[in-house]
């Protein structure tokens, strides 16, 4: 129920509830908002004002329900875990004395957190992020040293494109080089890039 409470008897026109939703999603370093749900519902009355009535003084409320969508997030990599906030304002229109239009508001937010189900078909498809970085090799020539460049590609890739908190998370790393590496003894190859992953609620 969305409670309004008034000082005094008003002549009303009509009731309007809206109901406005944004998405703020937080991955990473990067936070977007998107509008995910405009609705209007006029709960007494009738949209064009045709209907008049009194409304004593006090409390006075009005049942409401509307369905969330089901799916509020977008498709996008980016989006994967959001808090989903809902402002509930009802606005009160009526004729004053001298004839002319007032309006009441009363606002109410409603934050609700967004859950992912890791077995939605969206989210079990595995996805993969591809680098590439410069690798450096000394080859011997002439009895001199030389150093050459030649790229090197690394593949990463997830079984999964959203995870829960507790979900393990398994990395495969695919590293490919055009040139022939050579490992002296106590040498080693290293992925320089460092990324931090979060599980949302």
């Amino acid at each position: 129920h969305l409670a309004f409470n008034l000082s005094s008897s008003i002549r009303y026109t009509c009731v309007k509830i809206r109901f406005e939703g944004n998405t703020v999603t937080k991955v990473a370093r990067s936070i977007d908002e998107m509008c995910i749900l405009s609705q209007q519902v006029v709960l007494l009355g009738h949209p064009n004002n045709a209907t008049e009535a009194s409304l004593p003084e006090g409390m006075h409320s009005w049942p409401f329900e509307f369905t969330i969508p089901s799916h509020r997030i977008p498709s996008s990599g980016k989006y994967r875990h959001a808090t989903v906030r809902y402002t509930l304002t009802a606005i009160v229109a009526y004729n004053t004395f001298l004839g002319g239009m007032q309006e009441v508001k009363t606002s109410h937010n409603v934050e609700l957190s967004d859950l992912i189900s890791s077995v939605q078909d969206s989210y079990t498809k595995p996805v993969s992020l591809q680098g590439s970085s410069s690798l450096y090799s000394n080859t011997d020539s002439s009895s001199s040293q030389s150093t050459t460049t030649a790229p090197a590609t690394a593949t990463v890739q997830l079984d999964h494109s959203a995870f829960l908190p507790g979900d393990p998370l398994k990395v495969v790393v695919d590293l490919t080089c055009p040139v022939v590496l050579k490992r002296d003894s106590g040498c080693w190859i290293q992925l320089l890039r460092k990324d931090r992953f979060q599980a949302g609620r």
